[in-house]
């Protein structure tokens, strides 16, 4: 028995296609299918890379008022971060 865990893309129409690999030939295969409860998280390690960089977007909104990248306001004279 081959357990194999795959994303499947449901239709309007309730039909699903699964691409599998290469060690399952053709013919006849009695397939079991577990139905989770929500979509699965995307892994990031086979992703493409624009898919990737979409992901990872983080919107924190806008800079503060008169906030710098001076060395002067993010370090203290002992050479560390100020907080």
């Amino acid at each position: 028995m081959l357990e194999i865990e795959v994303v499947m893309d449901v239709s309007e129409d309730h039909k699903g296609t699964v691409d599998l690999p290469e060690d399952v030939g053709p013919g006849l295969h009695r397939v079991t299918l577990r139905i989770a409860d929500q979509a699965p998280e995307p892994d990031p390690r086979t992703m493409p890379i624009e898919a990737f960089l979409e992901w990872m977007k983080i919107d924190l909104g806008p800079w503060p008022e008169g906030f710098t990248m001076r060395r002067e306001d993010l370090y203290c004279d002992r050479g560390w971060a100020w907080f």
